[in-house]
């Protein structure tokens, strides 16, 4: 199947973006690679049952985005959504 038919019949959309929680220069980050040119939001969890957004919803504008992360007392889940609009 060609990408453009991923795109058109929403296949693309539902592809997990791939992350990983790295420690920076500015402490945590997650380093996110999403498809580019869709939008994407990051939650967190503490749980896996709530999902609270983090930030903004963003364009994926690189095959590599970094998100800063707040030092938190708990520990918390991430995840990544990918949507075609914001």
């Amino acid at each position: 199947m060609a990408l453009t038919e991923n795109y058109y019949d929403g296949f693309i959309v539902a592809e997990p973006a791939g992350a990983t929680l790295v420690r920076g220069d500015q402490g945590h980050e997650l380093r996110i690679r999403p498809v580019r040119g869709l939008f994407f939001k990051v939650e967190s969890s503490i749980d896996l049952k709530g999902w609270q957004q983090e930030g903004e919803v963003r364009q994926a504008l690189d095959s590599e985005v970094s998100f800063p992360v707040e030092a938190s007392a708990s520990a918390r889940f991430f995840r990544v959504v990918q949507q075609e609009n914001p």
